[in-house]
């Protein structure tokens, strides 16, 4: 066993830093994969009907719904952050 005056402090300091690292790697890893839902309703301009058939995106992903209905619609799987939401109607 290693006499403590004989223990190299620089070699805790290089593991505290290989952990920290570590650790942001992982954090960064687990951010990038969280994933939420957005749902809500389209309705009409002025009679505020709510609107069926209305293609619904989030622009930049894969998730995409049509509306109910009711105009309601959820889209799944959407990254975490600030997305765009674009609506089309044909």
């Amino acid at each position: 066993m290693l006499a403590a005056s004989r223990l190299r402090p620089i070699a805790v300091g290089a593991l505290a830093v290989a952990l920290a690292v570590a650790l942001a790697v992982a954090l960064t890893a687990a951010s990038a994969l969280a994933q939420g839902t957005i749902t809500g309703v389209i309705t009409g301009g002025d009679t505020k009907a709510a609107l069926a058939g209305v293609q619904v995106i989030a622009v930049g992903t894969n998730a995409s719904a049509l509306t109910g209905d009711d105009g309601r619609f959820r889209l799944v799987n959407v990254r975490a952050g600030t997305v765009d939401i674009q609506a089309f109607r044909v």
